[in-house]
């Protein structure tokens, strides 16, 4: 599984949903456990949605998505998790214990 988290530094924190992004954290995990991690620059909302990038990943963290964007990855079969939290490291945890609960519970 593949989940990207919206970032503007580097990775160092979460982007702002007001702050254009500067990139994508991609975490590469495996039976829960993240196997690897390396950074997407440069990538905007539109350049997301047409890239072949986003084709792989599973989920996208963010802590704020226009609407329209947050429909269409869905669409796309992505999942969308709207954070609150600018903790990278605490957005991932939360979302694969989420969904670990709900892979035990179906």
């Amino acid at each position: 599984m593949k989940i990207a988290i919206q970032t503007t530094d580097g990775g160092k924190k979460i982007a702002n949903p007001f702050v254009r992004a500067g990139g994508f954290l991609v975490y590469d995990i495996d039976e829960w456990e993240i196997k690897n991690c390396h950074y997407c620059p440069e990538k905007t909302l539109d350049q997301l949605l047409e890239s072949k990038d986003a084709a792989e990943w599973d989920a996208i963290i963010s802590r704020g998505l226009p609407k329209d964007v947050k429909n269409q990855l869905e669409r796309m079969g992505k999942e969308v998790m709207i954070t609150f939290t600018d903790s990278p490291d605490s957005a991932l945890r939360a979302y694969l214990s989420n969904k670990m609960q709900s892979d035990m519970i179906h």
